[in-house]
């Protein structure tokens, strides 16, 4: 679960900042189970830190900020989750898109496949409209996984020596 505390923020902080901060979404199913509360509680409260810390780190001027948000392994987990998630995606990609003059600009990373239409739609929608921001880049790795990483770039390799020895 994404939680930060800020008791007050700090001029220097812009020289001390890395280039690129990356997180990976991961435990907001057990946070909410270890309250007793459906893992979907966790998963919408991590989807309001999330909002909020893509402003924060707007705010402080961090650069870049790339959160893996759904792994290719989380397709596998029971469908009523699968189908609360998708549409969770979709309310944040809705909130943020309200949150234009933030001057956040986001791009999705990963696999678009598997996704719904409306989903799709609303991903190019937020994608066009902040392209030409000039704030924070907020990445999107969605559909992601190692495995798939690695299946990936053993074909380009290979269709690459493919064309190298032509």
């Amino acid at each position: 679960m994404i939680k930060y505390y800020i008791e007050e923020e700090v001029d220097f902080m812009s020289n001390v900042l890395p280039n690129h901060v990356a997180i990976i979404l991961d435990g907001n199913g057990r946070w909410a189970k270890k309250r007793l509360m459906p893992r979907t509680f966790g998963h919408k409260a991590g989807s309001d830190n999330l909002v909020e810390l893509a402003k924060y780190c707007n705010r402080i001027g961090l650069k870049n900020l790339t959160v893996f948000c759904f792994s290719t392994e989380n397709w596998s987990r029971p469908s009523d989750e699968v189908k609360f998630l998708m549409a969770l995606l979709k309310d944040v990609f809705e909130r943020i898109f309200k949150k234009m003059d933030e001057g956040i600009k986001i791009k999705v990373v990963g696999e678009k496949e598997n996704l719904s239409q409306d989903i799709l739609d609303i991903v190019e929608k937020v994608e066009n409209k902040t392209k030409d921001n000039t704030g924070l880049n907020l990445n999107i790795a969605f559909n992601y996984g190692s495995r798939d990483e690695i299946i990936h770039a053993v074909k380009e390799m290979v269709e690459n020596k493919e064309e190298i020895t032509k």
